[in-house]
């Protein structure tokens, strides 16, 4: 027998979703399309009024084999989370006798504060034997889904103190880094990232300004060996020419006027981790070779000092550039270029996967709602005149406009938000970058 236990959110069974007039699942409906039990037992929170009927005829609709019981709790304050501990108390006494421990399992919104803790007290204290889910469905775009975490509580019972109990998983870090989108063209470049993320040669990413680049590169970190060291970013266009030696590959004290102190520099920052050197062209041809002489020999040398030092760092390049333009204009050495040239994933630009930029749309929206007091919605027709527009930057240019546009509407976004600005205008960004 397989049970699901539950305390009814607010946001259960349905709640409005990002496209106006539209709704989705709530924690609760979520969690039982995914995992199809058997039975299902829902507690509801005083007042009861409306939200049983609507639980019932929701649960009946979407699941006609779930046997499944709505149990109201008679509850003083529901705040008081004392009141509902001892409440659930001899709820979970009554299950066990009935069920064995790994056939229950709890569902709980990750956001419902006192109930988490209070199913959390439960297990941990060995009353309820069960496994414990959190679901997060606030600000979701359809694409994504609901976010569900079986969680793992530490052996000393203490109160909120949680932990996922396996490394994140790729659905997750892709939607926590913005790499959004089902297009086949950039799934090519997603399935690449993953192959690369299992080796640790240097790779280049290309593409133009605002495809992701950066994202990408985040997301090979986080997926390969090195993901519990430091992810280290450098912009190459803003590096100062005097000073590069000494800002890559560190200096010792005294080495020039005003080195008063060793400095590590970003190499020894990134030691274990990965350094990704952005708009790498721009790096003059000594530092280039320096660089291809620690990919050789693992070794460094900072500037002042006269013995070379071990450095684990897994280099990524980006550039907007292909690596035979660069090579021809004498902007990446030939020994960089010979390294990268079969090392290479292409980002595509925006107006190469327009299918991808109603979900990319919504992901922005649902992250700019996380901090406006009320979230907005875009409409279908919105939907449909974004996919259509030129965004000569990229995600860059999409960002900004929903950003805009979230901040500047009264109500849910339609289309015509936009059709009376100018280009130059729905582009113009919020913030310096």
């Amino acid at each position: 027998m397989d049970l699901v236990l539950a305390i009814a959110d607010s946001k259960d069974p349905f709640m409005p979703g990002l496209l106006a007039h539209q709704e989705q699942a709530g924690p609760l409906i979520s969690f039982l399309r995914e995992h199809q039990p058997e039975h299902c037992i829902v507690y509801l929170l005083p007042p009861h009024a409306g939200q049983d009927e609507a639980l019932r005829n929701a649960l009946a609709d979407g699941f006609p084999s779930l046997s499944c019981e709505i149990r109201p709790l008679a509850l003083r304050n529901i705040s008081d989370q004392e009141e509902l501990l001892q409440e659930m108390r001899q709820e979970a006494h009554r299950l066990t006798r009935s069920f064995p421990a790994d056939d229950i399992r709890i569902a709980c919104h990750e956001e419902s504060g006192v109930i988490l803790s209070v199913w959390q007290e439960l297990v941990e204290e060995g009353t309820l034997l069960a496994e414990l889910y959190t679901i997060g469905v606030s600000n979701r775009p359809p694409l994504q889904g609901p976010r569900i975490q079986q969680l793992q509580l530490n052996a000393t019972p203490r109160l909120n103190l949680l932990r996922e109990t396996a490394p994140p998983q790729l659905e997750y870090v892709r939607e926590e880094l913005g790499c959004i989108g089902n297009h086949p063209s950039y799934q090519q470049a997603i399935d690449a990232a993953l192959s690369l993320a299992a080796h640790d040669g240097v790779l280049l990413l290309r593409g133009e300004t605002g495809t992701g680049r950066e994202s990408i590169a985040r997301l090979i970190h986080r997926m390969g060996d090195r993901h519990a060291f430091d992810f280290v970013w450098v912009n190459c266009n803003h590096l100062p020419s005097h000073y590069l030696d000494s800002v890559l590959f560190g200096h010792v004290r005294g080495a020039f006027v005003g080195a008063r102190q060793d400095d590590e520099g970003k190499m020894g920052l990134a030691h274990n981790g990965t350094l990704y050197l952005y708009n790498v062209e721009n790096l003059p041809a000594h530092i280039q070779e320096s660089l291809v002489r620690y990919l050789h020999t693992g070794e460094l040398r900072p500037q002042g000092s006269d013995e070379p030092r071990k450095r684990n760092v897994r280099l990524i390049l980006g550039t907007e550039l292909p690596p035979a333009r660069s090579l021809r204009n004498k902007l990446l050495t030939p020994e960089l270029h010979d390294l990268v040239s079969d090392r290479e994933i292409v980002l595509p630009a925006l107006r190469e996967r327009r299918t991808d930029i109603p979900h990319l749309a919504l992901h922005f929206l649902a992250r700019i709602n996380r901090s406006l007091r009320q979230p907005k919605r875009l409409t279908p027709e919105a939907l449909e005149f974004l996919e259509n527009q030129v965004w000569s930057r990229n995600l860059n240019d999409l960002r900004n406009a929903i950003e805009r546009a979230a901040l500047y509407a009264r109500d849910d976004v339609p289309a015509t938000h936009w059709r009376g600005l100018s280009a130059n205008r729905a582009r113009r960004p919020l913030r310096p970058g």
